[in-house]
């Protein structure tokens, strides 16, 4: 029987077989070495995570044994037994039932995916990556919230790889900020996809892939220019839907003139011509009626994007009672019926699925702003997803070019789902409906729960009701992830796989730790007001404050507008 010498290795780690190591004097041979590799590395995922990852740790360590248990490298038993153990020690652990009960779920999820000694040998590295259920970074979920800003790296690593090199390049060439080009993106994608394709997370609830974002940052840091680069192939598309209106529009008008010219008599045997809607997909400025209007005439979805946020939230109920611009925006993000009675034009429209997402950018110092009114008691502001850039430093000027191939596949995917055919009944969309694979299921439900007991124990009721939207959240980014997968090649539409969840959930937790990071600056933003106020009633001017508080007049005078 051959043996070898070697140590105990991490599996995302290649080593070389024919290797020698002298820190384990110990002779094993190929399954033992494995299966002891394999409990090391769950011991050390376990025994290594904080709190705030320990639930997350304990399922990425279940599933990864899992994998062993069905290859035949370790025994169920063995593998409770170790997984048990480990969970046991840790401090801080609550409740070791639904622990266990964790590993359980989890450990037959992970068998869904065995991991034989062959295909160790021949990759090692990816079988870790099957299940990356994310070590939600270093500070995972923050304890205590005020004046705490929290280290929130962007999990770029959800997207395929052609996407993640055009974010790197587009920030080397064009500084472009990764964070705001990433979730231009996902809003590019999401209109893309509209109403065409749902998740149905159980029988009571069916998400879109609807998403209202917000590009958090000072003046200057380049927020706008990632953005408009990331809808161009939508523009792209809404300029050819205009050419292709103007074609149909001369036609009807020569149609419409020898219909007019027909005799009455003949009139009875031919049919009067219709005349033809122009179809949009990104609105930027417009009325709720308007918007309704247009959405009418493309019920696969459109997208509003505003380049100042802030004018969006100034137009609520600008031509209208009180709070009912929030309320069609509340509906619309549920994906509520829309029914709205108007004097001109189409006199009732009434859209059975709503789809608008929402893109925009806002200052830092135009946060408080957004906060006015019921919004922050509504669950208005807690429905946005804020992206705040680590690094707020404009970068220098460069003249290095972007690629054209990267340009030219990110347009033709985002085109490419677009294009995906749609049935129409009834002049409405009839979705496409995926449901998570199994073992994403699984997965998607034990997440579900920690999210759940965060909230329960959430002290802060906004932040309270933030957790309480990742429910949803999470179906929709799992669903944009998989068919912009789809769109590339590396997957099919049929279902929603547990990579598209994984990536969704490190999604969830990134935005999870924006709301507390933006509850932190609006903290802050009330001390700056307050002091702002004190010293203009000490006679102070905006410049003389300004040099007091070390920022701008403009910042100043925003401040004390309210």
């Amino acid at each position: 029987m051959e043996y070898e010498t070697t140590t105990i290795f991490n599996p995302l780690e290649w080593v070389d077989n024919s290797a020698t190591f002298h820190e384990r004097n110990i002779v094993l041979e190929k399954s033992e070495r494995f299966a002891l590799a394999g409990i090391e590395n769950v011991k050390k995922i376990i025994s290594e995570s904080v709190d705030g990852q320990k639930h997350h740790a304990l399922c990425k360590a279940s599933y990864l044994l899992g994998g062993y248990v069905s290859g035949g490298i370790i025994s169920e038993n063995e593998a409770i037994l170790v997984l048990q153990n480990e969970i046991s020690i840790k401090s801080n652990v609550s409740n070791l039932k639904l622990a266990f009960k964790t590993i359980e779920k989890c450990l037959l999820s992970g068998k869904s995916e065995p991991i034989s000694i062959e295909k160790l040998e021949i990759n090692k590295q990816k079988f870790l990556e099957q299940f990356n259920y994310n070590d939600f970074k270093k500070n995972g979920i923050a304890e205590k919230h005020e004046n705490q800003i929290i280290s929130n790296p962007f999990p770029f690593e959800i997207f395929p790889d052609i996407i993640q090199e055009l974010i790197k390049k587009a920030e080397i060439t064009a500084s472009f900020p990764k964070e705001y080009f990433a979730a231009s993106i996902l809003y590019a994608v999401s209109v893309a996809i509209g109403n065409s394709f749902k998740i149905k997370v159980r029988s009571t609830q069916v998400e879109s892939a609807l998403l209202y974002i917000a590009l958090v940052g000072s003046a200057g840091v380049n927020k706008s220019h990632p953005l408009k680069f990331a809808i161009k192939p939508l523009i792209d598309i809404d300029e050819k839907l205009y050419e292709d209106f103007l074609k149909k529009q001369s036609e009807y008008q020569s149609e419409l003139e020898n219909y007019n010219n027909t005799s009455p008599k003949e009139k009875h045997n031919i049919l009067k011509p219709q005349e033809p809607v122009l179809k949009q997909i990104i609105v930027s400025d417009t009325t709720i009626e308007a918007l309704t209007e247009v959405h009418f005439n493309n019920k696969r979805g459109i997208g509003l994007y505003r380049d100042e946020l802030i004018g969006w939230f100034n137009d609520f109920n600008k031509y209208k009672s009180k709070g009912s611009d929030e309320q069609f925006w509340l509906s619309t993000w549920n994906n509520t019926f829309i029914k709205i009675s108007r004097k001109t034009g189409i006199k009732n429209l009434f859209l059975k699925h709503p789809f608008i997402s929402v893109i925009g950018t806002i200052q830092t110092a135009l946060l408080s702003e957004i906060s006015n009114g019921n919004r922050s008691v509504n669950g208005f502001i807690d429905r946005i997803l804020f992206v705040i850039p680590e690094n707020q430093e404009k970068a220098k000027f460069n003249d290095a070019e972007l690629p054209r191939y990267l340009i030219d596949n990110y347009s033709n995917i985002i085109q490419k789902i677009f294009n995906t055919e749609i049935e129409i009944v009834e002049n409405q969309i009839k979705s496409k409906i995926l449901k998570f694979a199994d073992d994403a299921k699984i997965v998607f439900s034990d997440w579900y729960d920690f999210n759940v007991e965060l909230s329960n124990n959430e002290k802060n009721e906004g932040l309270k009701s933030v957790y309480s939207k990742l429910d949803m959240y999470v179906p929709r980014f799992a669903l944009i992830i998989q068919i912009l997968f789809t769109s590339c090649g590396y997957a099919d539409n049929n279902e929603v796989e547990l990579f598209a969840l994984n990536g969704a959930i490190q999604l969830a937790e990134y935005f999870r730790n924006t709301a507390i990071k933006i509850r932190s600056i609006n903290q802050i933003e009330v001390s700056d007001k307050t002091k702002a106020q004190k010293l203009s009633e000490k006679g102070n001017s905006l410049r003389q404050i300004a040099d007091i508080m070390g920022c701008s007049h403009t910042q100043v005078s925003n401040l004390l507008k309210n």
